[in-house]
């Protein structure tokens, strides 16, 4: 039985009626996309496509599962339709086409373990973990983007080492007859191009294509999905380039704005209406887009009769702000139903950590949509107790070989990691060096230098330990130069540093401060378990959720934009991925930042009062300023 018309509305159904061709449906936040793209696919069967020719690809396994059971709570008896990721579409391929199965696809711990093989005589590399992840996804990039080698600027760091990596890793993986996610792609792709029988037999069997967050595709999954289109093929491609915010990963919001490039014949719709948000929250998200220029011109209009409430509260620094937010949480008086409701946004992970210890402190109920790393588990805390023991005179051979180079002495020969750490035997080696006379001197004078920072740790308290390795220790310095080498913003580390530096102050000994820190660990891990409460999310990570009431951490210059962002590209970006944050809100949207401690309120602030173009009336933002 067909759906009644009067279920979507005008945008939506011409959407759904339009099944034949090449189709690029922009959809604004909270539109009803998904409901819409089920409508359409329920349309062709309803028109006769058989279920198996039509194919619905979305970007992540949880998107496709979930999309899937609706399709069947909702049309239960129009038959199997594939709803899949790329990569399962790809991987699916190659197993019908090349003989691959499962079990040649590479284990994330197997890659992790072969990095790991690969940095052990790189000491350089202290967040071996985080680097490795940077990697992969630099690696990534370079694939997806079908970029050579040669020409490819990692983010992770030196260059000459991850060309180092890359083409270990790619030997590595032709040795064990493996490929990895990304050589999925790459795979399926040059079968499909090479072998016409596998082309010819997929598009015989996939006639009606739909493509779900087309914004976020890169260029090696846009030539799949064109060359599995065909030249004149049915496909359906939906996005908002509003939305794109995954460029670090390769994705070019370009592709959707230049789909009626490739098809001069598509039919471009729009669904503007957005049924989540309350009107004043949808003005300010699109004055804020607004102030893009490569974008698709398009309204973005609002169900809601309610006004909603957008409100920026400033303070003078970063922990009045925190300190701030837990107040206004705590004035709400929060049934457990309406703090479920509640989430709180912010551009990085780090950002969590003052967050939810504010949180447990005052018994807040949260969770988080990915891991929080305690504080305490950071490679700078290490370093910090490595120090304090070597001081004491209970260090050991790990806590030297950790610390040997922190800050830089450039003590690299091997014989270094393997002497039994006392002054002897390290002296002998830097006496020894082959490098010339003038090294030995540097050697010797670095040796000794840093066994007079331990003796000048003696005895000292978390507080005094952690001042000494600034100042005599150059520690701070060290932080600095290690984040150019990684690529990554200074503040990054300084953060962790700083947060120890405060709660050292709360603590009058290394007793005390241990218990502590056993104790925060144990009460993080027990609240995260229990999944329930206000949500903590990365901005990026927001994008598909939703809540009445958002606050928005840190709305300061090099935070929101982020500091990395150089081009005009990066800055558009960094504004859509406010103009995500700020659209999860339904009621009420709280902007939180600060002016202290170099401190300067986001410029995104001010761009959600009015558009660029707008010459009419600006929207009133509450703003309050709170010291």
């Amino acid at each position: 039985m067909r759906r009644k018309k009067q279920m979507f509305n005008e945008e939506q159904q011409k959407a759904i009626e339009t099944i034949k061709g090449q189709l690029i449906l922009v959809a604004c936040p909270g539109s009803g996309k998904t409901t819409t793209l089920l409508g359409r696919i329920h349309e062709m069967i309803q028109q006769g496509v058989p279920a198996e020719n039509i194919l619905m690809v979305t970007f992540t396994t949880a998107a496709a599962g979930e999309m899937k059971q609706r399709f069947w709570k909702k049309y239960a008896e129009d038959g199997m339709v594939t709803f899949c990721t790329i990569h399962s579409f790809c991987l699916a391929t190659l197993k019908k086409f090349a003989h691959f199965d499962a079990e040649c696809v590479l284990a994330t711990g197997d890659i992790y373990e072969f990095f790991f093989q690969q940095l052990v005589r790189h000491k350089e590399i202290v967040d071996k973990v985080e680097y490795i992840k940077a990697l992969l996804l630099d690696i990534a990039v370079c694939k997806n983007s079908m970029c050579p080698l040669a020409q490819f600027e990692p983010n992770c760091g030196e260059k000459e080492l991850f060309d180092e990596l890359f083409k270990a890793y790619e030997n590595w993986k032709d040795a064990l007859g493996k490929i990895d996610y990304d050589d999925m792609l790459l795979k399926a792709y040059e079968l499909m191009k090479n072998d016409k029988t596998c082309l010819e037999w997929l598009q015989e069997r996939y006639q009606y294509i739909q493509i779900d967050e087309f914004q976020d595709t890169n260029y090696l999954q846009r030539d799949i999905l064109y060359l599995l289109a065909g030249e004149n093929g049915n496909i359906a491609v939906v996005g908002d380039d509003d939305q794109s915010i995954y460029g670090f990963r390769g994705a070019k919001p370009e592709i959707m704005l230049k789909f009626a490039e490739h098809y001069p014949n598509a039919i471009s719709l729009h669904l503007s209406m957005n049924y989540r948000s309350d009107r004043k929250i949808i003005e300010c998200a699109s004055n804020l887009i607004h102030h893009n220029k490569e974008r698709f011109d398009k309204e973005f209009l609002a169900s809601h009769e309610e006004e909603g409430i957008v409100h920026h509260q400033t303070y003078n620094d970063i922990d009045a702000e925190q300190r701030g937010l837990v107040k206004m949480i705590l004035e709400k008086k929060m049934s457990m139903d309406e703090y479920r409701n509640t989430s709180i946004l912010y551009r990085t992970n780090k950002e969590a950590v003052q967050v939810s210890d504010l949180l447990i402190t005052e018994r807040i109920p949260f969770w988080c949509t990915e891991p929080i790393q305690d504080k305490y588990d950071h490679w700078i805390y290490r370093d910090i107790l490595s120090y304090h023991k070597l001081g004491n005179g209970i260090g050991n051979k790990m806590d030297l070989n950790r610390i040997l180079n922190h800050p830089q002495r450039f003590l690299f020969d091997s014989r270094f990691f393997k002497t039994d750490g006392s002054l002897k035997q390290l002296m002998h080696v830097a006496a020894t060096l082959p490098d010339g006379k003038w090294k030995r001197s540097k050697a010797m004078d670095s040796v000794e230098d840093m066994f007079y920072l331990f003796k000048k740790l003696e005895d000292k308290n978390p507080v005094d330990t952690l001042k000494i390795l600034e100042s005599f220790g150059r520690y701070k310095i060290f932080l600095h130069d290690y984040a150019e080498y990684r690529n990554m913003s200074p503040g990054e580390l300084y953060f962790y540093w700083n947060s120890y530096k405060a709660d050292a102050e709360k603590h009058n000994d290394w007793k005390e401060w241990d218990a502590y820190v056993r104790k925060h660990k144990i009460i993080l891990q027990e609240q995260l378990r229990k999944h329930d409460g206000i949500a903590l999310s990365t901005l990026h990570r927001s994008k598909g959720l939703e809540w009445d009431r958002v606050y928005i951490l840190n709305c300061v210059k090099n935070t929101i934009p982020f500091a990395k962002q150089g081009t005009v590209e990066d800055l558009e970006e960094e504004r859509r991925l406010f103009y995500v944050g700020c659209t999860r809100a339904k009621k009420e949207l709280q902007l939180l930042s600060y002016q202290g401690n170099s401190g300067e309120i986001s410029p995104f602030i001010k761009e959600l009062k009015s558009s660029e173009s707008d010459t009419g009336d600006k929207v009133d933002l509450d703003v309050h300023l709170k010291y």
